[in-house]
């Protein structure tokens, strides 16, 4: 694919990226007005295609709900020790590349 210039505010298209993008969304309009005339396929599809957008903007909002605060704790040095003796685990300031790593299944078997 080609590389879009940036040169200033909107990005240049080539004549390609627009005939391209004119011919979907006049299928997009298809299909949508299909839907409208009551046709079953194209409700099922602009049905699948919003379960589609709803199911990813969850996993982005779950993702986010994990990850920001994970991101904040390693912004701030805290990290969790995993070698607790009764299993808790317990925050810490500590740097986690100059921890100890973790037992090998090897050495808690022995």
């Amino acid at each position: 694919m080609e590389e879009l210039k940036h040169e200033g505010f909107l990005p240049k298209f080539t004549l390609r990226w627009m005939a391209f993008y004119f011919t979907l969304s006049i299928f997009v309009a298809w299909v949508i007005r299909q839907a409208m005339q009551g046709s079953l396929w194209a409700s099922a599809a602009i049905f699948t295609l919003a379960m589609c957008v709803a199911l990813f903007l969850l996993y982005a909002i779950a993702f986010l709900a994990i990850w920001l605060p994970s991101s904040q704790a390693n912004r701030n040095g805290i990290t969790a020790n995993r070698s607790n003796a009764d299993g808790s685990s317990e925050l810490s300031r500590s740097d986690p590349l100059l921890s100890e790593p973790s037992p090998t299944v090897r050495e808690l078997g022995e």
